[in-house]
């Protein structure tokens, strides 16, 4: 599949990602709208999963419908001129009707670049293929979990 100055998809799309692109737009247009304070701004997102939502394939810290989000979020961050980069802090309360909270902060390039050389302890999404699509990883082959959540 090619794409407009972006080139080869290495991966699908996870399907259950494209339900939160409108979201993920919301949240992009507002982080694009604040004042890049210090070379950041920030946000607050909520995202719901049902009760004992599956766990992802990566390592577990997300549900499915979390890290499908999240990957949204990047993908139509990837659409966006100029370029930022962000990163997503997640809580771990989750508040009734309204979800898990996630900060997602926007950073210029230089910011980002500056914040990840102070944080080499953090890993980088860039470094991490996989987790910007549902391909090529054990056992979701056909998106069982997105089956599994309800979805299908």
């Amino acid at each position: 599949m090619l794409l407009p100055s972006i080139g080869v998809v290495p991966f699908a799309r996870d399907p259950l990602s494209v339900l939160y692109d409108d979201d993920a737009r919301v949240i992009l247009d507002r982080l694009y709208g604040l004042p890049m304070r210090g070379g950041a701004a920030r946000t607050i997102a909520y995202v719901a999963s049902p009760p004992f939502a599956a766990r992802d394939d990566y390592d577990g810290s997300l549900t499915v419908q979390e890290r499908a989000f999240l990957r949204s979020v990047y993908w139509n961050l990837a659409r966006r001129r100029p370029f930022r980069s962000i990163r997503a802090d997640w809580s771990e309360d989750y508040v009734p009707g309204l979800g898990r909270p996630v900060t997602i902060t926007m950073f210029t390039l230089a910011a980002a670049r500056a914040w990840s050389e102070a944080h080499p302890e953090r890993p980088r999404y860039a470094d991490h293929p996989e987790l910007r699509s549902a391909g090529q990883q054990l056992g979701n082959a056909e998106f069982p979990h997105y089956l599994e959540s309800g979805h299908g």
